[in-house]
């Protein structure tokens, strides 16, 4: 199993001294519970799930979850995932985001700090909408910070303005949103 890194967070083993993971993990689990907040009732899929954390809370606390669907690209996460977080009706596969197609529509999508990494944000927005019944929620959230020259994972840097811009070319309401702000610095070596 991968340790923490700057984009896995597995909560047991967190063992650091200082703050950082313990407080990328709570901001991370403030996300969740936000979106659980928000949820429509009845099937979940969670995509990038990472070791399941957050899907596990979400299908514990999403009021009328009946089935929640962690998903991601790291065999080594899902397995850890599926062992740590088992139980009926929740459940973790390997797959890719953009290309994934689940056989019912979901009633709720949620994707935490992913559009950033993936090459083509507006393509991943559409294949998620295409995903969701009608009626359904869509709960994104991304760093409104700049990371791309600090954090090689990502690809792209949003402001709240730019990635209001990119949602409101898909036929989505506007909900309420969960502003946090976390400072980011870089130090030199």
């Amino acid at each position: 199993m991968q340790t923490n890194s700057l984009e896995r967070i597995v909560p047991d083993q967190i063992h650091e001294t200082r703050a950082t993971g313990q407080q990328a993990l709570a901001l991370h689990l403030d996300r969740y519970r936000f979106a659980a907040t928000h949820s429509t009732a009845g099937r979940i899929l969670d995509i990038a799930c990472g070791v399941g954390y957050g899907t596990n809370l979400l299908f514990d606390s999403a009021s009328g979850c009946q089935y929640a669907l962690g998903l991601d690209t790291d065999q080594d996460s899902i397995t850890y995932a599926s062992n740590r977080y088992q139980q009926q009706g929740l459940e973790f596969v390997v797959d890719d985001a953009m290309t994934f197609s689940g056989k019912d529509p979901f009633d709720s999508i949620i994707t935490l700090e992913t559009i950033e990494h993936l090459p083509d944000p507006e393509g991943f927005i559409s294949h998620l909408t295409s995903l969701l019944r009608p009626g359904g929620m869509l709960i994104v959230s991304v760093p409104t910070t700049p990371t791309v020259d600090a954090n090689p994972y990502h690809l792209h840097d949003f402001t709240k303005k730019s990635f209001r811009t990119l949602a409101s070319t898909f036929p989505l309401k506007n909900w309420p949103e969960y502003p946090r702000n976390h400072s980011f610095r870089v130090t030199p070596s």
